[in-house]
């Protein structure tokens, strides 16, 4: 669990950046403020975070009158808590206490406000879930857990905790007459959307929503069950999930399809995204890496993070020519996976897979706007599915990674290597001219 750990923080930096960032000149700010529910009723209903604090939403409203009845609900990711002592360390901090959410949060990706980064999504409701749970927003666990040796209770509601936002953003921002839902999340957050987004379906239009289009966008959450090529044969990542399930209770919040093709002692593997992927109904589109950074570096152990080989500013160029092996097989085995399942095929799906290495990078319009497969972007990609009556076939809409090269430095895609950063803005003659006084006397 070391790695999954290490990790849980930087899986947030794509998404936290936008809010350290000053927008840049004629640019939205894609910084959003905390609503917290009321503690009360969120106690009442047992939806709470890993501490019994009650959960939060950060929210932007709609932009235009047309867009009113259009959102983009998004859930944050931060890997997972699989054991009694992990989980109470995480319920001391933001990833398991909302006493700890930040009062504003800036994302870009689906959630950027600016059109020119963002069309189709800019105007739209944005609601930003924040992650206190530690399972995907799947768990259900009955009873609140004490922790032995200290005076600490600890609460595996994250099933709850979605089901209560949504039913908060009906009550206090019109959610209730959606007609458009864009549900999905990132890294664990991206695992949350394969996980449970029949289940949000359900509840939406349960809640009376005159739903004409629902679809999902999970980031970079398919993680792969991978052997740890320093470990022969052990599947460490199923493991920790295994254990995740059995803690949390999610078994009840994973598609009913997956739980019914499999028999008891199997049925915690509904909390792997390909088999939920593959009994998910929802029409999906994935922004992807089959190269992805967490994975190389959490699930196969292939280098440290963002170092060495897996330095995601110089794309592979540090790897030896046995961590490339690895690498490339995990790629094969990532396309191998998606692509055995029916629903990959299935009319109305779709998504965009880069040979990039990176994690959630689509959470920032830098990126989301410059991965380009075929000559389209991240962006139009999604933006075109999107815009679909969803009768098109899906070989239509997948945009497919090119093989890493057997030569220096590897990379296939020239467009995921960083941009550069841009000039700085030329001196306007007014602000030069002191410093030449200056410089002249």
């Amino acid at each position: 669990m070391l790695r999954l750990a290490v990790a849980a923080a930087a899986l947030l930096l794509p998404g936290a950046a936008a809010a350290a960032a000053a927008p840049s000149s004629g640019r939205l700010s894609p910084v959003m403020p905390l609503e917290l529910l009321d503690a009360a009723a969120s106690t009442a209903s047992g939806g709470v975070c890993l501490d019994g604090s009650p959960p939060g939403v950060f929210y932007r409203p709609a932009a235009t009158a047309a867009a009113n009845t259009s959102w983009v609900i998004y859930l944050q990711g931060g890997a997972w808590c699989t054991s009694l002592s992990d989980c109470a360390n995480r319920a001391k901090g933001h990833l398991g206490s909302s006493a700890a959410f930040p009062p504003t949060l800036g994302f870009e990706g689906v959630l950027d406000p600016n059109p020119d980064a963002n069309p189709s999504f800019a105007d739209f409701h944005h609601a930003l879930v924040p992650y206190c749970d530690g399972a995907s927003f799947a768990g259900d666990a009955a009873e609140p857990v004490p922790v032995p040796g200290t005076n600490r209770t600890l609460y595996f509601r994250g099933a709850r905790v979605l089901k209560a936002v949504l039913q908060y953003l009906a009550d206090k921002h019109g959610l209730g007459s959606a007609t458009h839902v864009l549900f999905g999340g990132g890294s664990a957050g991206g695992l949350a959307t394969y996980l449970g987004a029949d289940r949000v379906g359900v509840l939406l239009k349960a809640m009376g929503l005159p739903l004409q289009k629902y679809r999902a966008v999970p980031v970079s959450g398919f993680f792969l069950n991978h052997k740890v090529d320093d470990v022969a044969g052990e599947l460490a990542f199923g493991q920790s999930m295994q254990a995740m399930s059995e803690l949390h209770n999610c078994s009840g919040n994973v598609p009913p399809a997956c739980v019914a093709s499999l028999p008891p002692s199997e049925q915690w593997r509904c909390v792997l995204a390909n088999y939920s992927y593959a009994h998910s109904t929802t029409p999906m589109f994935l922004l992807q890496s089959a190269v992805d950074l967490y994975q190389l570096f959490a699930i196969a152990r292939l280098g440290g993070w963002d170092a060495g080989c897996l330095n995601r500013g110089i794309q592979f160029a540090n790897c030896t020519e046995a961590q490339l092996v690895h690498i490339k097989e995990y790629s094969r085995s990532f396309m191998a996976t998606l692509t055995a399942s029916a629903k990959y095929s299935r009319q109305g799906e779709g998504g965009f897979v880069t040979s990039c290495l990176e994690h959630v990078a689509a959470q920032s319009s830098e990126f989301f706007d410059n991965y380009t497969i075929g000559g389209s972007s991240e962006q139009a990609a999604l933006s075109r599915w999107w815009e679909t009556d969803g009768t098109e076939p899906a070989a239509q809409h997948w945009s497919l990674p090119c093989a890493l090269s057997e030569s220096a430095p590897h990379q296939c895609n020239p467009s995921c290597f960083p941009p550069p950063p841009p000039p700085p803005p030329p001196l306007s003659s007014a602000a030069a001219l002191p410093q030449a006084t200056k410089e002249s006397e």
